[in-house]
């Protein structure tokens, strides 16, 4: 009975932190949200507006911005963030994309409810690997101020670290422990002395210990596929996998793209000028077109000019398999987007996202209410089961 009680009092914590999260997002990040949207698209989408050639008529623009606003209940920015104001793009078109905001403030809430068990790479790299699945090696942990090794021994001496980075072959790996969209992702090189290099900067004790701001993690770094590699070298490209999970049925695979890094940058995010691709699920190959954040499109790569057609990932099935394996091991969060990377020995996975990017999806799938929704409904309607506020 007090077994039960406990159950009872957790789980109407949990729904008290649910509601109270959604007052949050309602009271603080709405006006936010509506200032980012605004300057983004006076930024980057309105002048792609004013120089697209094949534009509807005024009249008809404002047409669509009238009925897309009554649908959808909210501003509709995606209007001009995926071009639905192209000549060429049908009224049936330009309701099959998912606006931002009905996304994250309607939808994704009431799907990832749990979504903090992702935001922690520390803690997510140790739940994946209990499934034998493969992820970057650890060398080092820097949390709260302290640095450990990869099995939570605590490191005080700068010979303990000289010995752990001295046994690595490769390249390695300086990122934080939580965020997202590939920023302060740093590549540390052996130099000529022996020691790991980034530029100016010696990994070793002195600089682990003047870290701060958050976690960090130090991993190996992970060597890509022949044919990834030779899309863009200098950054890992990895295949962004979003799965569903719903109870009964446990995680199907929904949308498979892959991101390729651009102007010889580390990292393969769209925010860094990557390019993404949308990949068949059935034979791994590439579509013919890729895009960018400024709504172009590229049959070859924009820096290296490879062409993506004729580029097939021959590990797409186990990537499919991994990453459904993945959201079994998450059943609390419906929809995840993992980064799965390709290697010669097989696939590693990189990190789970509880909010897959909506933009990669859409731009390489033309939309996706037609798929997404009727995938999502029966999950929303048992997340919002018996909910009732304390």
């Amino acid at each position: 009975m007090q077994a039960k009680r406990a159950r009872n009092f957790n789980d109407r914590v949990r729904r008290y932190e649910s509601f109270m999260g959604a007052v949050i997002r309602l009271l603080l990040l709405r006006p936010n949200w509506l200032r980012y949207q605004i300057t983004r698209s006076a930024q980057t989408y309105l002048p792609v507006f004013s120089r697209h050639r094949s534009r509807k008529s005024f009249s008809t623009i404002v047409v669509d911005l009238f009925w897309l606003t009554l649908h959808w209940g909210c501003l509709p920015f995606h209007y001009f963030r995926y071009g639905l104001y192209d000549e060429n793009t049908t009224r049936a078109q330009m309701f099959n994309y998912l606006p931002e905001t009905i996304f994250y403030f309607r939808l994704l809430p009431r799907l990832n409810i749990h979504a903090f068990l992702l935001d922690d790479k520390c803690v997510f790299a140790a739940a994946v690997a209990s499934l034998g699945v493969s992820i970057p090696r650890t060398v080092i942990v820097f949390r709260r101020g302290t640095i450990m090794d990869a099995c939570g021994s605590v490191l005080t001496e700068s010979a303990q670290i000289d010995a752990l980075l001295g046994a690595m072959k490769g390249d390695i790996v300086l990122k934080p422990a939580t965020g997202s969209g590939g920023k302060e992702i740093y590549v540390f090189r052996r130099s000529q002395s022996g020691r790991y290099q980034c530029g100016d900067n010696s990994l070793d004790h002195q600089f682990l210990s003047r870290l701060d701001g958050c976690d960090w993690l130090v991993q190996e770094y992970v060597e890509q596929c022949e044919e990834l590699s030779l899309l863009h070298s200098n950054s890992l490209n990895t295949l962004r996998v979003v799965t569903i999970f719903n109870p009964g049925v446990g995680a199907r695979v929904l949308y498979c793209m892959l991101k390729v890094g651009a102007n010889h940058a580390i990292t393969d995010n769209a925010h860094t000028g990557g390019v993404y691709v949308r990949v068949q699920m059935d034979d791994g190959r590439l579509d013919d077109v890729a895009y960018d954040e400024e709504l172009r499109s590229h049959h070859q790569h924009p820096t290296t000019g490879v062409s993506f057609s004729g580029i097939r990932i021959r590990q797409i099935h186990e990537v499919l398999r991994v990453a459904c394996l993945c959201a079994n091991a998450f059943p609390a969060l419906g929809i995840v987007g993992w980064d799965i990377a390709c290697t010669p020995s097989g696939p590693i996975v990189i990190e789970g996202n509880s909010s897959p990017g909506l933009t990669i999806i859409q731009r390489t799938y033309v939309g996706m209410v037609d798929t997404f929704m009727p995938s999502v409904e029966k999950l929303l309607r048992r997340n919002t089961e018996g909910i009732d506020l304390p």
